[in-house]
């Protein structure tokens, strides 16, 4: 590739294109989508998500892939889908308009229509949650995302309305681009990228590869590791990380670099007050389940604020370990995405439980009337049986 100085771009791209060639053939459908053709379609609308339900100049639509086929529909079920596809199209608005932080009394407004359109909805169709509404659109890709609009009792009665119908579900995520100390810094720096990054903190506070006030003002907060590689601004920690372990093995390092650079003296100085004290042969138990370089008295004294960071250590080495060692930590407002997904997951699973349920429950009820007719036939022919057998007696007795 090379640079023409002064060449007009659009000029350039037109005899590029010149030169692509290149052979077009006609794809052939899938057997479902020629099938789907026999019927009354349209081009597939690509504001409407895939398999999901539409209206389209009064008619109700289901897209599959690339094509809308019209649905054969009885009044009540085009009524019921029509009602769900306004509060499903309301939803997705409201959720867009907290995404995008629009105004509070926007965000009141599109609730208050979620409100009126939801109760008349319910009015004249009943319960989302209900066997007719989740007959006429659980083909729909978001019919759990509104059966998530009702809070439902195991009985599949109404408790309340979700929050979305009067409080504020999401919130955009705010990016922090400045801070105005180098400890808001650093707060920043474990949250979003889960170490101490010294070049990051630098760009908050305004200044980009200056370093110098960071380290003043975080002395004996945060450490050079002295058996890291790289630059001044690669391998530092935080005093909890540092100041902890086998201390006495980080001391010996420490000094070690300390005789070659005066800059690791205050790793020495730190670390020396970390050491634990020697212990007598008399002075030493055993403490089962103790972590290794923690003196039994310390461990005593600290024994749930150490489990609790073993256990995230294990956890965020387990996340480095699956996710690599670059890879940022989730955001709140993921994990918070995350969770909405899990609740509506939860929620379709339980709707499907009691769907399974009911549809069990009308299974029994069918079984056991077909056993009673069959009792009622079995009993009727041995009824017929009995009179046969008395009738070729009274027979046999006449003739004689």
């Amino acid at each position: 590739m090379q640079v023409i100085p002064d060449a007009d771009l659009g000029d350039q791209l037109h005899e590029a294109v010149q030169h692509i060639g290149g052979h077009y053939e006609a794809q052939e459908l899938a057997p479902e989508e020629e099938l789907s053709l026999q019927g009354e379609t349209i081009p597939a609308d690509p504001n409407v998500k895939n398999f999901s339900y539409a209206v389209v100049d009064g008619d109700v639509y289901f897209r599959e892939n690339s094509i809308m086929r019209k649905a054969d529909l009885s009044a009540t079920a085009t009524g019921r889908i029509k009602g769900m596809v306004e509060l499903r199209t309301i939803v997705q608005e409201l959720i867009d308009y907290q995404l995008n932080d629009y105004p509070e009394d926007a965000i009141a407004q599109k609730q208050r229509e979620l409100n009126v359109a939801y109760d008349r909805f319910a009015d004249q169709y009943g319960l989302i949650n209900s066997r007719a509404n989740a007959q006429a659109f659980s083909e729909d890709s978001s019919y759990y995302l509104l059966c998530s609009l009702e809070n439902v009792d195991e009985n599949g009665r109404l408790e309340s309305k979700a929050d979305m119908f009067t409080k504020r579900t999401i919130r955009p995520e705010r990016a922090v681009t400045s801070v105005d100390t180098p400890a808001e810094a650093l707060a920043i720096s474990i949250g979003e990228r889960g170490r101490v990054e010294l070049p990051y903190m630098s760009e908050l506070l305004g200044t980009p590869g200056e370093y110098e006030k960071i380290r003043q003002e975080l002395h004996g907060v945060i450490f050079k590791d002295p058996m890291t590689q790289g630059g001044e601004e690669n391998g530092w920690v935080t005093a909890d990380e540092y100041l902890s372990g086998n201390v006495r093995e980080k001391l010996r390092v420490a000094e070690l670099a300390a005789a070659s650079d005066s800059a690791f003296a205050v790793n020495t100085e730190y670390l020396k007050k970390a050491q634990p004290k020697d212990l007598d042969a008399s002075e030493i138990d055993v403490c089962l389940g103790a972590t290794s370089g923690y003196n039994r008295e310390f461990y005593e004294a600290h024994r749930d604020m150490l489990a609790l960071r073993s256990a995230a250590k294990k956890a965020f080495d387990a996340y480095k370990k699956e996710n690599g060692s670059d890879k940022k930590l989730p955001r709140i407002s993921e994990l918070n995405a995350e969770y909405a997904m899990l609740l509506e997951r939860k929620k379709s699973s339980y709707a499907e439980y009691r769907k399974t349920k009911s549809k069990m429950q009308d299974w029994l009820v069918a079984q056991k009337i077909v056993q009673e007719i069959l009792k009622e036939d079995e009993q009727k022919k041995e009824q017929l049986h009995e009179q046969e057998v008395r009738q070729e007696e009274e027979n046999r007795q006449s003739s004689r």
